[in-house]
């Protein structure tokens, strides 16, 4: 007791020293730990990082340079294309079936005429090839005009429309083919109609468009060992670009029967681009306004599915 009474400021300092210091202590040894955590989980990074760096493989200049090479040609490729398509679909629009009185148009009254012998050709050719019945035509988007004349913007589109419609009955009466029946053939043709299918390939930028889309959908019995040959010339036609998107297959037969017609029921949605080239279409893409429901290539037209569809076998 007199100790502490002699020495009571020395043990007042020690005491405030051990106060001070052991918080100090503890908090210190906290803080260690957690840049030592801190450290550990940089130094996993970093070994992580150093394992990708290790297996990485540096590209050689020249693959580089045969990349960009590639890049180019593709591009010059996709021009090529563009400005082909431009000379050679030209055919849909500037091409009419009577020569052209005043001006790009022909006559509407000789065009009038024209367009109803010709069309019921079309069908008279199915009906003669015994691919449709005589009673119901599958094209059944004949122009009826009654007693008036079609406008400029009706000779254009019911022009395409029979082209169209002609490069797909030569396929289906072509002896390659083996083409059995031809239900039904749906195209939407009219532009900017409310509902119709038909679009600019580029819905979301329409300036940027350089073909006008139009939707179309065959229904066709074909002996399937020839299915290969018709899409075939679906893809090479010449005259009409035609991209197939989708089909559906059904099988009308059983290999257990002794003999059997090897005949299958298609149901087939393909896609028609026609460049834009002409002042009629330019306007066209300038007036368009896509629908609601969105009319972009997963819209639906003629009856058919969107794009992206995926062909089915039954």
């Amino acid at each position: 007791m007199e100790f502490l009474k002699n020495n009571l400021f020395y043990v007042i300092l020690v005491a405030a020293v051990l106060v001070i210091s052991i918080p100090s202590y503890i908090l210190a040894s906290a803080r260690e730990a957690k840049h030592a955590a801190a450290v550990a989980a940089a130094q996993t990074s970093l070994n992580g990082i150093k394992s990708i760096a290790d297996n990485l493989k540096p590209v050689a200049p020249d693959a580089l340079k045969k990349a960009d090479e590639y890049q180019k040609a593709w591009v010059k490729l996709v021009e090529t294309v563009e400005e082909q398509m431009g000379a050679s679909d030209a055919h849909m629009d500037r091409e009419f079936l009577v020569p052209a009185a005043d001006g790009d148009l022909p006559d509407p009254a000789a065009y009038k005429a024209a367009y109803d012998k010709a069309y019921d050709e079309l069908v008279a050719k199915l009906v003669a090839a015994k691919l449709a019945s005589p009673d119901k035509s599958p094209l059944d988007r004949k122009a009826a005009w009654t007693e008036r004349t079609p406008t400029p913007a009706e000779i254009r589109i019911t022009q395409k429309q029979y082209w169209i419609l002609k490069e797909l009955v030569d396929m289906f009466t072509s002896p390659d083919c083996h083409v059995r029946f031809v239900t039904s053939v749906g195209l939407d043709i009219v532009p900017n109609q409310t509902g119709s299918g038909n679009h600019p390939y580029n819905v979301d930028k329409p300036a940027d468009s350089k073909f006008w889309v139009y939707p179309v959908q065959i229904n066709f019995q074909i002996d399937f060992r020839y299915f290969n040959i018709f899409l075939r010339k679906l893809a090479d036609d010449d005259k009409v670009m035609f991209v197939t998107d989708s089909y559906q297959v059904t099988r009308g037969f059983s290999e257990q029967d002794p003999v059997y017609e090897p005949v299958v029921a298609v149901s087939l949605y393909c896609l028609v681009y026609d460049y834009i080239s002409s002042d009629f279409e330019k306007a066209n893409l300038a007036q368009y306004k896509p629908s609601a429901g969105g009319k972009g290539a997963g819209g639906k037209g003629a009856g058919g599915k969107g794009a992206g569809g995926k062909k089915k076998n039954k």
